[in-house]
């Protein structure tokens, strides 16, 4: 016997249910305690970096199997630890704007207008972006350094720093900074502030990591302060998915996988 195609709900689309954006959790007891503390009709969406997708996904896998929890959604970001931490705190202030289906699009679009940078004493084991074979060379030159944007490129650091050779940053942005627990602030620090010039700085305490290769001797992502372009755009290509109703700005729907009207046009 044939099944029947599903066919699309003709009621009247329901009151967005609320949404939480979370960071991949550490390991299963965060994971549970994370799917625990939420209500049943709350959305958790986990952010987590390419590096640690995969584990994220089994946590939480795992955690939702544990408890019945069905409804999480896990996306794969590209940027650094340090720029999902700032996707994550960005997308907090979007949960009262959007429903999770058009959350989840407008993250996507935040994703791509943060930068994250850092500055590394050696390129050898870069890669994102990827160096030229004579900033490889010069990476075995004492007191070489070189200024590298995640998915862009990567030049040599002059002194001063200075933005030279990357595309113009939004000076209505916000700068934040990377710095270890017990580190101190060094002079590099001291000349963001001209070289990428920006509305504010706040600094993260963030352990050192191997990310871009090598312990950067300084890392940090720039991040739009204001949202209204990104909830503009989100808004403008939005439609309602025939079968869960939710309101959604991609042509999958995000909570129940059907196409939606955004996938049929042009």
């Amino acid at each position: 016997m044939t099944a029947s195609p599903r066919a699309p709900r003709s009621d009247a689309p329901p009151t967005a249910p609320a949404a939480v954006v979370v960071p991949a959790p550490d390991d299963l007891d965060a994971a549970l305690a994370l799917v625990r503390q939420s209500s049943d009709d709350t959305w958790i969406i986990v952010v987590s970096g390419e590096r640690d997708h995969a584990r994220a996904t089994e946590l939480m896998t795992r955690a939702r199997a544990a408890t019945l929890h069905n409804r999480v959604l896990i996306l794969r970001s590209a940027l650094t630890p340090l720029g999902v931490r700032a996707l994550v705190e960005a997308a907090g202030a979007l949960r009262d704007v959007f429903g999770p289906a058009q959350l989840v699009a407008a993250i996507h679009l935040l994703e791509t207008r943060i930068r994250c940078f850092a500055v590394l004493p050696s390129v050898t084991r870069l890669r994102n972006p990827s160096p030229t074979v004579l900033q490889h060379v010069l990476s075995w030159w004492p007191g070489s350094r070189f200024l590298a944007e995640s998915g862009a490129s990567v030049r040599r650091a002059p002194r001063p720093l200075t933005d030279e050779g990357f595309d113009p940053i939004d000076p209505s942005g916000v700068m934040i900074l990377a710095r270890a627990g017990d580190g101190a602030r060094n002079d590099i620090e001291n000349d963001l502030p001209s070289a990428f010039p920006t509305r504010t700085m706040i600094v993260r305490t963030q352990e050192p990591d191997d990310w871009w290769g090598h312990v950067p001797q300084a890392e940090f992502c720039i991040a739009p302060a204001d949202l209204s372009p990104i909830i503009e755009e989100a808004r403008s290509t939005a439609a309602w998915c025939p079968w869960c109703r939710a309101a959604t700005s991609t042509p999958i729907c995000p909570l129940c996988h059907s196409t939606t009207e955004t996938g049929g046009r042009e």
